[in-house]
């Protein structure tokens, strides 16, 4: 475990084969699942990690990702996953990009997440300048993946998977993890395009919590030059839980 300029964060790992899917390819999911641990790692060597947060009535909340993939990573692989917090966007968003580099320091991928910052009891958004007893440091300089993380608009989905946020969908937030929204869109896209097709990129807005038992409806609409898009809509209160694009190679 290595430090980026005494801010970020470098995590030397191999992929284990039972993160990978039937062609050997470390999953979407697994992807999100190593960047959002090594986020949470490195937000306790800064001082703000979860306990710190907590005691402060605090909590992150991944609110955007996105991905973009140059080569599938697999399984027995050693890789180089990087990443630091970059800076502030909107008077809102926590930015963190993510770099990972293959056994020759070769790029794979590059990412970048806009995080929130909620108050446990109060349930509301708490912006960088209203945050009590913490400093955050960042790399405004350093940059993984210089695109934008807006919003998604989709239209004409249809229906193709229902979810139910069970026991092992859940986290320790209580509400159903971010990795298990992607396993659910890779389920939803067609099983050929998945298993044959390569992914570009992804970016997935995550938007209202889902909770325990409540259903998701997952639903999807293919749109011009490979790419897809995906929405949740949470059949317990109707609201949208999150909408994804996801892009192919031709």
């Amino acid at each position: 475990m290595n430090r980026i300029d005494g801010i970020g964060l470098e995590l030397i790992e191999k992929v284990a084969n039972n993160e990978c899917d039937l062609r050997g390819r470390l999953t979407v999911a697994n992807v999100f699942k190593k960047m959002t641990e090594i986020a949470g790692i490195n937000a306790e060597q800064l001082g703000f990690g979860f306990q710190k947060m907590l005691d402060l009535k605090l909590y992150w909340v991944l609110s955007r990702m996105k991905i973009r993939f140059f080569r599938p990573a697999f399984g027995g692989e050693k890789l180089y996953w990087r990443s630091w917090p970059k800076g502030f966007q909107q008077k809102l968003f926590f930015i963190r990009d993510f770099e990972v580099l293959d056994e020759n320091r070769q790029q794979i991928m590059l990412a970048s997440s806009a995080w929130l910052v909620i108050h446990a009891t109060e349930r509301r958004l708490m912006p960088p300048t209203q945050l009590p007893d913490i400093q955050l440091p960042v790399l405004e300089n350093h940059i993984a993946l210089d695109e934008p993380l807006n919003k998604i608009s989709v239209s004409n989905t249809k229906e193709t998977l229902t979810v139910k946020a069970n026991y092992s969908n859940l986290d320790l937030l209580g509400h159903m993890n971010n990795a298990r929204y992607v396993e659910a869109i890779s389920d939803a896209l067609p099983y050929e395009l998945m298993t044959e097709g390569q992914m570009e990129w992804i970016q997935v807005n995550f938007d209202k919590e889902v909770r325990p038992q409540e259903q998701l409806s997952v639903r999807v609409a293919p749109e011009p030059d490979n790419l897809w898009g995906i929405e949740g809509l949470n059949l317990s209160n109707n609201q949208p839980a999150f909408s994804a694009h996801v892009k192919f190679a031709a």
